[in-house]
Formats: C-alpha cells, sequence, structure tokens
C-alpha cells in the first residue's frame, strides 16, 4: 500500500468500484486514475491506484455513492429494494410450486401406469372366469325322452 492509495490490479479494482474493466481503462485512458504495468505470473498486467478516500462509482441501488443521498433517492432506493425482496420470495415460491407440480405429474403417471396394469390383470381374470365354467348342457327335448316313447320307438 503506498502513502497515498493502494494498488489493485483492474479485476480488483473494477469490484471494489462497481465498474466495469473496461471502465478503469477509459479513466486510466483519460489520465484520471493512475496506473502501472507490472509483471504477474501470465505476463505484463495493469494496476490501479485507489486512495482511500475515492468515492466508490457504484450503481445507485448497489452501494453508496455521492448521487444516492438525497431523500428522493433514498425513496427509489428502499422501493428498489423492496422490490428485489419481493422478487426473490416470487422466485423462491414459483420454485416451490414447480417442485410441488413435478411431484404430483409423477405421482398421477404412477398411478396410470398401476391403473392400466390393473385394468391387465382384470382383463386376464375374466378370461380365466370364462375357460373355468362349466360347459352348459343344453337340456334335453320332450320327445326324445324314453318313457314318453313306445317301446318299438326306443331303437
Amino acid at each position: 500500500m503506498d502513502n497515498q492509495g493502494e494498488w489493485l490490479t483492474l479485476q480488483v479494482a473494477s469490484q471494489r468500484l462497481g465498474v466495469s474493466i473496461q471502465t478503469l481503462r477509459r479513466k486510466i485512458k483519460k489520465g484520471k486514475l493512475e496506473s502501472r504495468q507490472v509483471e504477474s505470473i501470465h505476463g505484463m498486467t495493469y494496476e490501479v491506484c485507489i486512495a482511500p478516500d475515492y468515492h466508490t462509482m457504484e450503481r445507485v441501488g448497489w452501494g453508496s455513492s455521492p448521487k444516492a443521498e438525497t431523500s428522493g433517492n433514498r425513496e427509489i432506493l428502499a422501493l428498489l429494494h423492496k422490490l428485489q425482496d419481493e422478487n426473490r420470495e416470487l422466485h423462491q415460491e414459483a420454485i416451490a410450486k414447480s417442485e410441488a407440480c413435478a411431484m404430483w405429474q409423477a405421482r398421477a403417471e404412477m398411478v396410470s401406469l398401476q391403473l392400466t396394469a390393473t385394468h391387465e390383470q382384470l382383463r386376464a381374470a375374466q378370461q380365466t372366469i370364462k375357460m373355468l365354467e362349466a360347459p352348459k348342457v343344453e337340456p334335453v327335448p320332450e320327445e326324445s325322452k324314453v318313457e314318453d316313447r313306445p317301446w318299438w320307438k326306443i331303437w
């Protein structure tokens, strides 16, 4: 750490300040940030010097910035946070409902398969019952009874 500030890689500085690496490169090119090239294990890389009192360039709603200090912006920021919380809750609720829907659909498919198997068993049982039934004997006609015929018509 320098007397003037801390030397950070572009990636670390972009995360800390809440801006893209490209934004830091533009600020270096314009001379708004002090930079240097240093040797790293991957070759030459840029570092920027960030003073401890350097204001962050984060967007409103994601951190502090000088523009976020007005009361109107605070109200908007509060509403933004409220909407983000509601969005998070609705997302979790949608995930839970989706999981429940998938569970019930799987159960319905299982019941459908069981019903199909039961229908097949019922058909097989009905077929077995038909095969096991005693053959139906047709009633003997009355005229063919031996007792009613004369003795000479028996043969």
